[in-house]
């Protein structure tokens, strides 16, 4: 998925726009799909979930057999496809949700974010690496916009608190960040 293609959806999703393009971007991402189910990105993913949030939001109904179908192979490559980093595993979470799965086929894939929480309330992007604001925050999303857990879960309200501390993450990159 192209880097204005992400930028057209963000626009379509924050904006609301109803002149016809939403429609039209929806369209052609449900036909870039590929065979075996996934959109192509920077990761398999992040393209994958939010090209189905946008199908699912504003592909017309005349499209409904198709949808049905090109969201059952959706599915079927998110529940075969391992994920390897903590940000792909909270993407394919959302994008199981949003290609309709059901909450026991998603289970599996809360439990494993859940079991990938650090002591000090947030998540690494990989197993060897410290916690990390950006990935804790796209968990915590995942698993609130999936209905996984509600916003006063303990995980959540420990991640918050991790998210919260005045001296967390100012550095990055090598960078000090104000």
């Amino acid at each position: 998925m192209s880097a204005l293609c992400i930028s057209l959806v963000a626009t379509l999703l924050a904006t609301g726009i109803s002149d016809g393009t939403g429609p039209a971007v929806a369209r052609r991402l449900a036909t870039s799909q590929l065979s075996d189910g996934h959109w192509t990105g920077d990761s398999r993913f992040a393209p994958t979930a939010l090209a189905l949030r946008t199908i699912s939001l504003f592909l017309p109904g005349e499209y409904g057999p198709e949808r049905a179908e090109r969201f059952a192979r959706a599915r079927q490559w998110l529940l075969a496809t391992p994920a390897t980093s903590t940000g792909d595993r909270a993407n394919q979470l959302l994008a199981l949700f949003y290609a309709g799965a059901t909450d026991r086929d998603r289970q599996p894939f809360v439990d494993a974010l859940l079991v990938l929480q650090r002591a000090d309330g947030g998540w690494p992007q990989a197993a060897e690496m410290e916690s990390d604001a950006d990935v804790t925050g796209e968990v915590i999303h995942a698993l609130r916009a999936t209905n996984a857990l509600s916003s006063g879960a303990l995980p959540v309200r420990f991640a918050l608190r991790y998210l919260n501390h005045p001296t967390r993450n100012r550095r990055r990159n090598g960078l000090t960040c104000p």
